[in-house]
């Protein structure tokens, strides 16, 4: 079987190499692989907790942060890195607390994504290099997307989740959240 090398399941670099030459999946993939045959879309039965894993694979620093949206409009965001000589950085968390608005708008759209029936992956994440997003909502697996990049149906997601992040990173409030105090800059 031939396809195309920029592809990618479960969220995992197999070959997400961008490069459009041809491969032999036979001969080019080890005996033994956990592929699936196919991905079935899976359907959310709700819950109040809601987080977005932004990573990026080739990169020094805080390069994997998790924003996770707690309940009351309490927001969480750890941060893991390493440095240039490959040394694990010190874990940082901030948290904040989403704005009254804020909090509203995300109620509404926490209970949209929890409608939603979403596959695991879409298109290539991090592939290239261009990072990538894996929604994690309560008891379900990951949704993976490329960072920029989201279906259609997180649009509003992926809208709502940048500008917190964005606040939650440079410990500088906005009128979606405001920082707790202790923050810690991550300096992207």
């Amino acid at each position: 079987m031939k396809l195309s090398m920029g592809w990618c399941v479960l969220g995992l670099m197999v070959g997400c190499a961008g490069d459009p030459e041809e491969t032999d999946l036979e001969t080019d993939l080890p005996e033994e692989t956990d592929l699936p045959e196919e991905t079935d879309p899976v359907e959310n039965q709700g819950g109040d907790t809601l987080a977005a894993h932004v990573y990026y694979g080739e990169c020094i620093g805080y390069c994997l942060t998790t924003v996770t949206f707690l309940t009351d409009g309490q927001v969480e965001l750890s941060a893991e890195g390493w440095n240039e000589e490959g040394d694990d950085l010190d874990p940082i968390t901030n948290t904040g607390v989403l704005s009254e608005s804020a909090a509203a708008d995300w109620d509404v759209l926490l209970a949209e994504v929890n409608s939603l029936t979403l596959d695991e992956v879409y298109g290539c994440p991090d592939c290239d290099d261009g990072g990538g997003v894996s929604v994690r909502r309560e008891g379900l697996p990951a949704t993976d997307y490329p960072a920029g990049e989201p279906p259609t149906a997180l649009d509003d997601f992926d809208d709502f989740l940048w500008p917190v992040r964005a606040a939650l990173t440079g410990c500088v409030s906005s009128g979606e959240i405001a920082v707790d105090e202790g923050c810690s800059s991550l300096n992207f």
